[in-house]
């Protein structure tokens, strides 16, 4: 091989281990690095309830959410609790949704996710949860018919008794929930859910 060739692969084989090396640092500075999963959304309480409803626009699809009413409007979904957390920081999760129809401003909604956790391999699951609510108004300028508005949801790690760790069982459950008046006329479609945990940590198997 061409000497000139050999020389030019090791100038970019360091490289990249330099930049490498910089990454590592950045990912085990405490707090300074977040870790984001999307856990997958299931939807009727027995697989063949077909709702929320699905729904799509041009490349993008979701479901669409009326106000709960006890009638398997809702989305569940499962995760473990990744091993890169810090396991000493609450836990956020994302809702990407957008209106359906056009809005007025100042109208409001509400998501809610109920969550509850559980040391894998031991004991038996229980039916309690932990409510957490987001309400959005409906702001100027981002009232058409397909606006879209990020709702945040902070999963505190300290609720349960003993507090999240790496390797829990976390299960979830997605409804929107009746807000504070006035409320807006039509349904809200969820585009996307995702979970960002601070990590410390490159790599851990749990």
């Amino acid at each position: 091989m061409n000497n000139s060739l050999v020389n030019d692969l090791w100038r970019k084989i360091a490289g990249i281990d330099k930049r490498l090396q910089r990454q590592e640092a950045q990912e085990q500075m405490p707090g300074g690095n977040r870790l984001t999963l999307r856990p997958q959304l299931y939807a009727g309480r027995v697989g063949d309830v077909a709702k929320p409803t699905f729904v799509t626009l041009g490349a993008y699809a979701g479901y669409s959410f009326p106000i709960y009413a006890s009638d398997n409007e809702e989305l569940f979904f499962r995760e473990s609790i990744p091993g890169r957390w810090d396991g000493a920081s609450n836990i956020n999760a994302y809702a990407v949704v957008m209106l359906s129809a056009a809005e007025d401003v100042g109208d409001k909604f509400q998501f809610q996710l109920s969550w509850a956790s559980h040391v894998t391999g031991s004991g038996a699951l229980a039916s309690a949860v932990t409510d957490v609510g987001t309400s959005q108004t409906v702001a100027a300028g981002r009232s058409a018919q397909y606006s879209i508005y990020v709702l945040t949801f902070a999963v505190d790690y300290t609720v349960p008794t003993p507090d999240l760790a790496p390797g829990d069982h976390f299960g979830g459950r997605i409804r929107r929930i009746a807000a504070a008046a006035p409320q807006v006329s039509n349904e809200i479609i969820l585009l996307d859910f995702y979970m960002t945990y601070n990590v410390n940590k490159i790599y851990k198997s749990v």
